[in-house]
């Protein structure tokens, strides 16, 4: 699973919108992609030290496991979150 830490006034965040939801279609079977607003959930923010929007932290077993920060490329996504599907192939 994923979580992408955003909020409506962050312009990255307003751009990296359209790349999540690209790349949540083409994501693995078993590889969840979610979107949490930090001004409606700031506790959950809080609980992940998520300080820079917009703020993807992917988790394995409830563990965060990677975190990107900033705008990401959909490729870096996609790449990323393939190794969190398949950690073995991110080894490659």
């Amino acid at each position: 699973m994923a979580v992408a830490f955003l909020a409506d006034w962050c312009a990255p965040c307003r751009l990296l919108r359209p790349t999540l939801t690209q790349v949540a279609r083409k994501l693995p079977d078993g590889v969840l992609l979610a979107e949490v607003d930090v001004d409606a959930d700031p506790g959950l923010a809080s609980r992940y030290h998520v300080e820079v929007l917009p703020t993807l932290i992917a988790f394995r077993h409830g563990r965060p496991i990677l975190r990107l920060t900033g705008s990401q490329v959909n490729e870096q996504l996609q790449d990323a979150l393939r190794g969190v599907a398949n950690p073995r192939r991110a080894e490659e």
